[in-house]
């Protein structure tokens, strides 16, 4: 809802919805450079096919069914709402938010019987699946489409006055980034281990794994426009955000910018 994208139809998927046929018109976005060469459903990779089917699938699930949803105006459950409304899905309607968990106890409460899904954080899921407690079945982050889930706030002034401390922090992160492309996922996940005291190695690698294939993890950490605007849209639909805020006024890319340079080259 409230994101309008240029598009072009390829093609239509058939499906099938409580007996009844279902139809999937696909189109891809004009200005998409990874598919904009893509004129006919046919083209398309089959492994393309088998990730929208299962896409259409998980959420038709989710009709008439409770999650756990963590608080009200976290950005884990708006994600959700917003995911679950593109998908013809709305609370109180055909499916039940659940907002009256904490969102570290929603492991927890499912677990004690609550609710038919729950949403959960890696390492946490990994986790519990290997534990065989659940499946993961989909993950909303990769679905909602590049978000800024996480980035670094300071004033003018004292971004103005400490240039070297936030470039230094900054070359960390983006170090820190280029030692989990660069590195094999085991090694990567013994130097977190120590982070996680409750949680398996392996339950790491696969959160590692999980995030490396939904591309999680941004080479270029530089904020984009598009992604700006998209968590806004995320929050509008939560009805958690009454005017959206002009993207020029609040990010400055500079000195991610020329981090990302001297690292990656």
């Amino acid at each position: 809802p409230m994101t309008l994208v240029r598009a072009y139809p390829i093609g239509v998927i058939s499906m099938m919805d409580n007996g009844r046929n279902d139809e999937k018109i696909i189109a891809i976005p004009f200005k998409d450079p990874n598919y904009n060469h893509y004129k006919n459903i046919d083209e398309l990779p089959m492994h393309l096919f088998d990730e929208m089917r299962h896409f259409f699938t998980v959420y038709k699930n989710l009709e008439n069914k409770e999650i756990i949803a963590g608080r009200r105006g976290g950005m884990p459950a708006m994600a959700l709402e917003y995911v679950c409304n593109q998908n013809d899905l709305f609370d109180g309607q055909n499916i039940t938010l659940n907002y009256d968990v904490q969102f570290n106890l929603t492991a927890a409460a499912f677990e004690g019987g609550t609710g038919d899904y729950v949403t959960m954080f890696e390492p946490t899921a990994s986790e519990y699946q290997r534990a065989g407690k659940g499946y993961i079945v989909a993950s909303v982050g990769e679905h909602t489409g590049e978000v800024p889930y996480t980035c670094f706030m300071a004033r003018e002034s004292y971004f103005d006055e400490n240039q070297k401390i936030i470039e230094s922090f900054t070359k960390a992160v983006y170090k820190a980034i280029k030692y989990i492309e660069e590195t094999e996922t085991g090694e990567v996940a013994k130097c977190l281990v120590e982070q996680f005291p409750s949680t398996s190695l392996q339950s790491i690698v696969d959160s590692i794994n999980s995030y490396k294939g939904i591309d999680a993890w941004m080479k270029n950490m530089s904020m984009k426009e598009d992604a700006f605007n998209r968590l806004q849209t995320i929050m509008t639909n939560a009805g958690e955000l009454d005017q959206k805020a002009d993207f020029s006024k609040l990010v400055n890319n500079s000195i991610s910018e020329k981090v990302y340079l001297e690292i990656f080259g």
